[in-house]
This record gives structure tokens, C-alpha cells and sequence, in this order.
């Protein structure tokens, strides 16, 4: 009798494990991006290039978040702010939204959990990131995070890295 009880159970657990029926299969064809790839790049066998934004100013670092958002950090400041925000809304490839914020000319952006981190030359910020659906962190969720590095006149950029456990780097 407890043998039976044994299959029965381990029958169910299959069972449950099989892929519903239900599900729809997907077409291969909506998977496909619809990027115009820029071939004027020479990149090894396997890699392609598209050029998402290009008036956006001297970039520096991106970082993209997982819903595609991706976030720049500009040499020098466009509209008045030094991080760049792009968004592909129609799945092209090409930035249909491009928002500026952020003060302190810099180089490094790096998202790490749910924050954002952006350096200027003399200090690396913080910024909660916001809901999926809203592109631009607020600027009153801006935190120092590490300062006071002296200014210089070469080398002045502040690039750095986090760990998996959020531990922070600065060169």
C-alpha cells in the first residue's frame, strides 16, 4: 500500500512538472528585434552594433537597467544636466525618449539592486531608481555616497565599480 501511495505521488509530481498545454506557442517572428544595425563598425563574428542615440552629447559609461532603460553619464553638460536617460519605446533600437538630469561632469553610471550610481569628478552619488514605468530618478533621492577626492587638473574622472555585495570601488 505505501508503495502505491509512493508511485501515486511521484505520477502526480510529473505531471505537475509538464508544460500546460494551454500556453500559447510564441512566433519566432515577433521575437526577432527590428534593428537597423550599423555595419560601418568592424566587430567579431556574432556581435552587431546599433546606434541608439546620437545627439545626446560625449558619453562617457551607460549602464541599462533590466526593463532595456539606459542611463549615460556625459563628459559635459546637455540641457543643463551631465546623465542622459534613453528609452526604446517602439522595440527599434533608436531612443524615442531621451531625458537629462543629474549635476557634475563625470564618467562613471553603474546600476547595482535599485539604485543608480553616478560619479562627478570629485565625488560618486547615489540615486533611488524609480518604477519601471517612469525613466528619470528624482533628483532629491541623490545621496553622497563617497567625496572629498581632491581636484585635479589630469586624470580628474572618477571611475569605479561595485561587488555583488555593493561594496564600491573609485580609481
Amino acid at each position: 500500500m505505501h508503495y502505491f501511495k509512493y508511485l501515486l505521488c511521484l505520477a502526480l509530481f510529473f505531471w505537475s512538472c509538464e508544460p500546460s498545454s494551454v500556453e500559447e506557442e510564441k512566433d519566432p517572428e515577433m521575437e526577432k528585434p527590428n534593428y537597423e544595425f550599423d555595419e560601418s563598425l568592424t566587430l567579431q563574428d556574432g556581435f552587431k552594433a546599433v546606434v541608439v542615440a546620437d545627439e545626446i552629447g560625449r558619453a562617457r559609461h551607460i549602464a541599462v537597467r533590466d526593463n532595456g532603460a539606459v542611463y549615460v553619464q556625459l563628459a559635459k553638460e546637455n540641457e543643463g544636466s551631465t546623465i542622459a536617460a534613453l528609452k526604446d519605446e517602439d522595440g527599434n533600437g533608436k531612443a524615442e525618449t531621451v531625458e537629462y538630469f543629474g549635476k557634475g561632469e563625470g564618467t562613471g553610471v553603474a546600476i547595482h539592486g535599485d539604485y543608480l550610481y553616478a560619479s562627478s569628478d570629485e565625488a560618486v552619488y547615489r540615486y533611488d531608481l524609480p518604477d519601471a514605468k517612469t525613466l528619470v530618478p528624482s533628483e532629491e533621492s541623490r545621496i553622497l555616497i563617497a567625496g572629498g577626492f581632491p581636484q585635479q587638473t589630469n586624470h580628474e574622472s572618477k571611475t569605479f565599480t561595485l561587488d555583488n555585495d555593493g561594496n564600491l570601488y573609485v580609481n
